[in-house]
């Protein structure tokens, strides 16, 4: 075995031992990858932990990358910086707090490592105004499926020509290939910040303030339609408006002092807000909700899920009609990244959810992107109406360029 190989421990999953192993270099994970090439074995790139019967018989290794937390160089006045994957957020907001600069997720686990940041390509709620991890990672070093190291990307703002194909690498699940070093584009950190929470009777009135608010120009970080009963029975849930509004939209603010209190004046004198009642959260409560918002299962695992991606006016339509079928059914929706996450207990089966969903769609002949995600790394995308065979055939192509063998994740259908 490569010397930088190391085997952790054996999680015993349904009968089946799955091996954690331990890479201190790319050249290991490399060696680890085209040595699953030769053996027929699949690998995970995620730390040992429980999966679910089918997934668990498929996977022979989950992948530790801990030991590789380098940060290789950091640029301050070009607010760029190059760092090993292995290094937790947590790690890597912590030094860059030192430096007065800022890499902007919101994530319900801070103690996650960059890697599966990109690999999960969800950036939270401040996707509204910095993007998601294909915005925000400006260039890679990978292993790919067939064991080959490549670089993609740049260590600048556009700085690619042709298709950059670190855009692509990130938000696929780790099912192409496997990202060791990234360099990641920075901000000033911010001074202070202003979190608002606007409750209105009807999701139809919180769709209007929310487009309003992106037409406003206000420099918004983040901007989240929520339900209300996702908060319901938890510290999250906002003291004054409890209970008295069904939908919420979250809006948080950053600047100066003097600047943010510009800019709240602003936001409640636009005509929409009138209908609507305001609540503002002290700045501890502000971290914890956003967290919060970013990621509901994580503190609330008996929630399933299911990610849509579709035009404002059909994520409206479909939440709103949702909601009203299913009355224990929660939601959160981007719009101005035309996302939504829909929530629900298990005695609402998928199914339903899934069933419902496409008879909105034949009826609104609208396009939707819909991915069911279940467990952490179990996750499989739809395109409804059903895509063509062109699209299937491309999502093919691409898998069987970058692992031939189908060694990576093997959980994810994309």
């Amino acid at each position: 075995m490569h010397s930088e190989i190391k085997p952790m421990s054996k999680l015993e999953q349904n009968g089946q031992l799955i091996e954690e192993i331990s890479c201190s270099s790319a050249e290991a994970l490399a060696a680890l990858v085209q040595r699953c090439n030769k053996e027929g074995r699949k690998l995970l790139a995620a730390k040992a932990q429980k999966l679910p019967v089918s997934p668990a018989q498929r996977l022979s290794y989950f992948l530790n990358f801990d030991e590789c937390q380098k940060i290789i160089d950091h640029s301050r006045p070009d607010l760029v910086m190059s760092v090993e994957t292995g290094i937790t957020l947590k790690a890597l907001q912590d030094y860059l707090r030192t430096q007065k600069q800022w890499f902007p997720v919101y994530l319900a686990d801070s103690n996650i490592s960059l890697m599966e940041f990109i690999n999960n390509g969800d950036a939270g709620a401040l996707e509204h105004a910095f993007g998601e991890a294909r915005d925000l990672i400006l260039g890679m070093q990978l292993v790919l499926g067939s064991g080959e190291i490549i670089k993609c990307g740049g260590k600048v703002v556009k700085n690619v020509s042709g298709y950059d194909l670190s855009k692509l690498f990130c938000g696929s699940k780790g099912s192409l290939a496997i990202p060791t070093t990234a360099h990641l584009r920075l901000f000033a950190l911010p001074d202070e910040q202003c979190t608002l929470l606007i409750g209105f009777k009807q999701i139809d009135e919180a769709f209007k303030f929310a487009n309003e608010l992106c037409a406003s120009a206000l420099p918004l970080s983040c901007l989240e339609i929520v339900k209300e009963s996702l908060l319901a029975d938890s510290s999250f849930s906002p003291k004054e408006l409890g209970g008295q509004s069904a939908v919420l939209v979250c809006v948080q603010l950053h600047g100066m002092p003097s600047v943010l209190s510009e800019l709240e004046r602003e936001l409640s004198e636009l005509p929409s807000l009138r209908v609507g009642q305001k609540e503002k959260l002290e700045a501890t409560e502000a971290e914890k909700f956003w967290q919060f918002i970013s990621s509901p299962r994580h503190f609330r695992n008996e929630l399933s899920c299911i990610e849509l991606a579709a035009a404002t006016r059909s994520l409206q339509e479909l939440c709103k009609e949702l909601a009203e079928t299913f009355p224990e059914l929660s939601y959160t929706a981007r719009p101005a990244r035309n996302k939504a996450k829909i929530f629900f207990p298990e005695k609402i089966k998928q199914e339903q959810v899934i069933d419902l969903i496409r008879s909105i769609i034949s009826r609104s002949k609208s396009k939707v992107i819909l991915a069911l995600a279940d467990e952490s790394f179990l996750y499989k995308v739809l395109s409804l109406p059903e895509e063509d065979l062109v699209l299937n055939e491309l999502k093919h192509r691409i898998k069987r360029e970058y692992d031939p063998n189908s060694v990576l994740n093997p959980l994810v259908s994309i």
